[in-house]
């Protein structure tokens, strides 16, 4: 082996030994330094996950509806909804509990024609409404 060769296999050797040590041993030192002199990064603060919805944080109902439109007595149809920004969400005439979501549907089996009201409400108390009627018909 030649004098330049052992002097390169040398550095490489020092080099991989570098890179050991600061992967197990020096990455915390110079994380923490780092942080001494550019400060910490900023921690993320816990996000609501309906929040996402509306900058302006607005109450709304996406949408409330029943698939299909008309049943016969004796059929399901799915009622679906979707709100947003909403603390609490209650259907009128019950039918399930129900929590806020942006897209949600459940079966529902009524023997008359209804009219369902879906109301929402935010934290602060303020209160949204929307109604359709489910027109049911004799078999």
């Amino acid at each position: 082996m030649r004098p330049w060769q052992t002097w390169l296999f040398a550095a490489r050797l020092c080099l991989l030994a570098l890179l050991v040590w600061l992967v197990l041993d020096g990455l915390p030192y110079i994380v923490a330094w780092r942080e001494r002199t550019y400060g910490a990064a900023p921690r993320k603060a816990a996000v609501n996950p309906y929040d996402w919805v509306d900058p302006a944080k607005a109450l709304g109902i996406i949408n409330f509806y029943a698939s299909p439109a008309a049943i016969r007595r004796g059929e399901f149809t799915s009622l679906c909804y979707g709100v947003m920004n909403a603390a609490s969400v209650a259907i009128d005439p019950p039918v399930e509990k129900l929590t806020p979501a942006l897209n949600r549907c459940f079966q529902v089996n009524p023997s008359e024609t209804t009219r369902y009201t879906l109301t929402v409400t935010d934290k602060r108390g303020a209160t949204l409404s929307k109604s359709f009627t489910l027109p049911v018909s004799a078999r």
